[in-house]
């Protein structure tokens, strides 16, 4: 099963979260393991967002911390060697064995499931797609919306 990771902009006032003029800035999808795996590290936390500037009316959402964004990104960097550990390994195995399965490889194995008969060229690639898609929205929040009070990462 796999969801998504939205990168919103919520308008702030008084740095509350405002529904209104919400704007999705990039959406990436994301499996289950691995983000069982970012939770069990980094867990979402509820955010209060109101649906307008009267702050009358409120809602609640899960998302990541953005004191977790930093160390998001460096568990995010740790699972892409090691995906390119097993990828070169699947693609360069003479021997015709299986590489050594452990929690590392079933992780990175589940990025894209569901495909085992592909190509294994052609499900390298869309595992790398799936990683880097999301290394790049937590890079983003990091890097071009550091200051922006309202950027939140949170499950679509």
């Amino acid at each position: 099963m796999s969801t998504s990771l939205n990168l919103v902009i919520y308008r702030t006032k008084d740095e509350k979260l405002i529904e209104e003029d919400l704007k999705t800035v990039r959406c990436e999808e994301v499996s289950g393991l691995l983000l069982e795996k970012i939770n069990s590290i980094f867990p979402m936390i509820k955010r209060e967002v109101y649906f307008d500037e009267s702050l009358e009316e409120s809602f609640e959402i899960e998302c990541f911390s953005s004191s977790d964004i930093d160390g998001v990104c460096a568990l995010l960097e740790e699972i892409f060697l090691d995906l390119l550990k097993f990828e070169n390994n699947n693609l360069n195995n003479k021997t015709g064995s299986a590489y050594q399965e452990n929690e590392s490889t079933k992780l990175v194995a589940d990025i894209v499931s569901g495909e085992s008969e592909s190509n294994p060229i052609e499900l390298a690639v869309v595992r790398f797609h799936v990683l880097t898609g999301i290394i790049g929205i937590f890079a983003d929040v990091r890097n071009k919306f550091c200051n922006e009070v309202g950027a939140v990462i949170k499950l679509g």
